[in-house]
């Protein structure tokens, strides 16, 4: 089986680098996951599993990668990797909690180890990568002003956090070290009108010259009045402002309102994800 397994994050950068650096959106959140481990000083750092898929001939055409728990980041993989990824995890005692990336690696994956573990999913997100290919400034330019989350908005984030992960679907847990974690990174920005904030939008740290757009929530009380998209704004300025190539985003793909607002601001759907959860 073609699959190496390592708890060694140097190892794994190492051996999947060259992958990811080959299509830096579609590995945007295993570079993020890494490149977070990889500064955290060695004695500080959680346990991380990680591997890479590659040939005879030592040419790596797959990998994945736990993000926190276990929670199973996919990346690009060959057909009947994600089968054979299953297995291997299955083999180890490897617990899996929620599964996302490619459409194809994670429904060959997710065929397998539902099979293997005897799972059923509670719930599946279709999602679509979108790339920026240049911002344009939305037509309709709300009320207020941008800036930078600071610690003394950690209850509002930690709140709107929460919330946003219940509206998606998506796994939440203790949110709170994610929210600290990236206010210290200074990647959290805040629509304000009146001194209030109104909306979100976060950019990842940059990693393998990519940052993500991540979290996007307007609470329901203020959607449909442009927040949402200055707040993107802002947060895509930030990410341009730090030299990177690549700017991208996860939409739901069941959600046309979304969608198209984020193809006005300038970004194309590049490739479809999908996000499934077991716990």
């Amino acid at each position: 089986m073609p699959w190496t397994i390592s708890k060694n994050p140097v190892e794994t950068d190492r051996w999947a680098r060259k992958l990811w650096m080959s299509d830096p959106g579609v590995h945007t959140m295993l570079l993020s996951v890494m490149g977070r481990c990889l500064k955290t000083p060695p004695n500080n750092r959680p346990p991380q599993t990680a591997g890479w898929w590659s040939t005879e001939g030592g040419f790596v055409a797959g990998s994945f990668c736990f993000a926190s728990g276990d929670s199973l980041l996919l990346g690009a993989m060959p057909v009947g990797a994600g089968r054979q990824l299953a297995v291997l995890l299955a083999e180890v005692g490897k617990s899996v909690a929620s599964v996302q990336g490619p459409r194809s690696a994670v429904a060959e994956f997710t065929a397998q180890w539902e099979q293997l573990a005897g799972m059923s999913r509670t719930s599946e997100m279709q999602q679509k990568l979108h790339q920026l290919d240049r911002l344009i400034r939305p037509q309709y330019w709300p009320a207020g002003s941008g800036r930078s989350a600071t610690a003394a908005d950690r209850d509002l984030l930690v709140n709107w956090f929460r919330c946003f992960a219940e509206e998606t679907g998506t796994a939440s847990g203790d949110v709170g070290p994610a929210v600290d974690y990236r206010i210290a990174s200074g990647g959290l920005f805040l629509w304000e009108l009146d001194e209030r904030p109104v909306a979100l939008a976060g950019a990842s740290v940059p990693a393998g010259g990519c940052v993500r757009i991540t979290p996007v929530y307007t609470p329901q009380e203020g959607r449909k009045q442009g927040f949402g998209g200055a707040a993107v704004t802002v947060a895509v300025q930030h990410a341009l402002s730090t030299g990177v190539d690549t700017v991208v985003l996860f939409t739901d793909a069941t959600n046309p309102a979304s969608n198209s607002l984020y193809e006005a601001l300038g970004f194309s759907p590049t490739g479809e994800s999908v996000q499934v959860i077991y716990s």
